[in-house]
C-alpha cells in the first residue's frame, strides 16, 4: 500500500510536490453540538471497470482511500468468469491500493470514464491525478517489493487566481471541465509531438 502527501506550494500555479509518506492524517472530531454532524463515508467512487473504488471519509477530509479489487490470479479466473455459476463463487478481495492525504479538503473527485485514472481537486490551482501504474511502466516490469501507484499534481494555468473546486469528464473522457465558483476551464489532453513544437 502507498501513502503519498501531495502538497500545494505554487503560487504561480505551476509547483505541485507529492511525496511518499508512512502515516495517515489524523480523524476530525465531529462536531455533536451542531444538527446533522457530517460523519462517515461522504463519497465512493468505482473506477469505469469496476477494478478499484474511491473513499472519501468525512472524519479525514484531506485524504482518499483507493481500493483495489482485482484478484492476483486475474488471468487464471478470467477464463472461468465466463460462467454465472462460476462467477458468483469467486470471491472480492479488496485491499487498500494507496492513500492520498492533501494539504487542504479534497473537494471532488472523479474517475476517468474510460481508464484506471482518478482525478481530484482540492480548491487550489491544480488537478491532481492518480494511476495505478506510473505512466512509462507495465506491472510485469514490477518486480514483488515495488508498487506502481503513481500521484501528480498538475498547475492549471488559468492565468487568474483559480481555486478548482470541481470537476467533470466529457463521455469520451478526452475533455475535462475544472471549474471554480466564479470561471471554468477545459483541460485535454496535449500529444508529446504538439509541446514539442
Amino acid at each position: 500500500m502507498n501513502y503519498f502527501f501531495v502538497a500545494h506550494f505554487a503560487s504561480n500555479n505551476a509547483l505541485v510536490e507529492v511525496e511518499p509518506i508512512n502515516v495517515l492524517p489524523s480523524p476530525l472530531k465531529p462536531d455533536f453540538s451542531k444538527p446533522n454532524p457530517t460523519i462517515g463515508i461522504k463519497e465512493i467512487e468505482w473506477s469505469p471497470k469496476g477494478d478499484y473504488m474511491a473513499v472519501r471519509n468525512d472524519a479525514l477530509p484531506t485524504a482518499v482511500f483507493i481500493f483495489s479489487f482485482r484478484s492476483g490470479s486475474s488471468s487464471s479466473q478470467s477464463a472461468h468468469l465466463d460462467s454465472a455459476h462460476t462467477q458468483s463463487t469467486v470471491p472480492l478481495r479488496p485491499r487498500l491500493s494507496s492513500v492520498l492525504h492533501f494539504s487542504t479538503s479534497v473537494r471532488c473527485l472523479q474517475w476517468h470514464p474510460t481508464q484506471t485514472q482518478l482525478v481530484l481537486v482540492c480548491a487550489t490551482s491544480a488537478v491532481y491525478s492518480w494511476l495505478p501504474v506510473r505512466p512509462g511502466l507495465t506491472p510485469s516490469s514490477l518486480d514483488a517489493s515495488q508498487s506502481g501507484d503513481y500521484c501528480e499534481g498538475i498547475g492549471v494555468p488559468a492565468g487568474i487566481p483559480f481555486n478548482a473546486t470541481s470537476i467533470q469528464w466529457n463521455p469520451s473522457g478526452d475533455i475535462m471541465l475544472i471549474s471554480d465558483k466564479a470561471t471554468f476551464c477545459l483541460a485535454f489532453p496535449v500529444s508529446e509531438d504538439a509541446e514539442n513544437t
